[in-house]
């Protein structure tokens, strides 16, 4: 696959050259690297050096492991991932999280600032990004500009302890990010980071480029979008015998509230087959509004209204809220993009016409890797809820093409 593209986003700004290249490289590739973004280098130079080594906070394990908030604390090694930990807090446009994540650390004081002024210069950049996509995709700047100001903004330090005997091992598995966009500090010394080739889906790697970000497109801005944004494979390869680290920050999804504005590609449409080329066409060429919420598909007939709807037509949970489904926040843009591609996955089954999912994730891959990642039988009780009789077998299809069994379905069944 041809290079990542460089993007100044001081350029893009101005010229409309650069936005034309920012616009291409989200819908073509679904990631680029970023320059004139505002963080100076000195600053991305000390937050590297404040990366605590080890990177488990000093809390007991119980303490530093504990996730009340999706996202916060200190994240071990796993089986899946037996290469990886990270440590992170939940919202870096938080003061509150910013000084607790400090805290945490027992930071000295311009650690911690260091820290303080990192999420802030970040979190500006994500949503410049992000406001910029949107502009790029028909909002009018000043929507735009503001769109992205609340949603969570998760901060997140990795590190993949790699030894010699590790080299050509995976740090991490393959897998798109399930937000909106994430913004990416690199290791300067060691690469690894591969992304997958929309057309061919071969991995290429991703060379370190100092002093820039690295811009992944995820799940959140596909659905946004309308399937205009591509959301980007990628994965971790271990490349040499010396540890890696990254600083990363997770642009999510829209928190409780529903935001109201133009739809980027001019209607949401909803019916049993969401992601067919020709309601794509039909809905843009009709004209129409959107809501997003929690990365979520929604009906817009009455912008005012913004009744939420669920994937399926013909559920009888139609009109129901984003918080029925989904009681917790932290949860809600997974369960979100979960019914996003259950409603792709309708889609593929009852149309003969290519859906937009095909181009970049088989459906069923990754309905899977939500499945495993949400807990079943929470999400079983859910499923059942919006379109009874549906959940188990959608469940159990993913749980078999995993090639693992488990009872979670039976006892979901039957509490839902």
């Amino acid at each position: 696959m041809a290079g990542i593209p460089v993007i100044d986003l001081q350029l893009a700004a101005a010229a409309p050259e650069e936005a034309a290249r920012l616009r291409d490289a989200a819908q073509r590739l679904g990631c680029f690297r970023v320059a004139g973004h505002g963080v100076p280098r000195v600053l991305q130079d000390d937050m590297k050096a404040a990366v605590p080594r080890p990177l488990r906070p000093p809390e007991t394990p119980s303490a530093a492991t504990a996730d009340v908030i999706s996202g916060s604390g200190y994240v071990a090694p796993s089986a899946t991932n037996p290469l990886y930990e990270a440590f992170g807090l939940y919202d870096a446009a938080s003061p509150a999280d910013v000084d607790a994540f400090c805290a945490s650390l027992h930071a000295p004081p311009h650690i911690r600032e260091t820290i303080r002024r990192y999420a802030e210069k970040t979190h500006g950049l994500i949503v410049d990004v992000a406001a910029k996509l949107a502009a790029g995709l028909g909002l009018e700047e000043p929507e735009a500009d503001r769109m992205f100001q609340d949603w969570p903004c998760q901060f997140r330090i990795n590190r993949y302890n790699y030894t010699p005997d590790t080299v050509g091992e995976t740090g991490v598995q393959v897998h798109t990010d399930s937000g909106f966009l994430t913004v990416l500090q690199e290791d300067d010394r060691v690469g690894g980071l591969e992304v997958a080739d929309l057309d061919t889906g071969e991995f290429a790697p991703v060379d370190p480029v100092p002093g820039t970000f690295l811009v992944n497109l995820g799940d959140v801005a596909t659905a946004w979008s309308n399937g205009a944004l591509h959301n980007v494979r990628h994965r971790v390869q271990c490349v040499a015998a010396v540890p890696r680290v990254s600083i990363a920050l997770f642009l999510l999804a829209p928190k409780d509230d529903v935001t109201h504005g133009e739809a980027p590609w001019k209607g949401v449409w909803i019916s049993p087959n969401p992601h067919t080329k020709q309601e794509q066409h039909d809905a843009r060429r009709r004209g129409g509004t959107h809501a997003a919420h929690q990365g979520m598909i929604v009906s817009s007939e009455d912008a005012r209204g913004c009744d939420i709807h669920a994937h399926n037509d013909h559920s009888p949970n139609n009109g129901s809220t984003a918080t029925d489904l989904c009681k917790q926040p932290h949860d809600a843009h997974k369960q979100g993009i979960y019914n996003i591609y259950r409603g792709a996955k309708q889609g593929w089954d009852e149309d003969d016409e290519e859906p937009l999912s095909r181009r970049k994730i088989s459906v069923r891959e990754k309905v899977d890797d939500i499945l495993f990642e949400l807990e079943l039988h929470s999400l079983l009780k859910r499923l059942e809820a919006a379109s009874p009789g549906s959940g188990k077998a959608i469940v159990e299809e993913a749980l078999r093409s995993k090639g693992k069994k488990s009872d979670a379905t039976e006892k979901a069944s039957a509490a839902a």
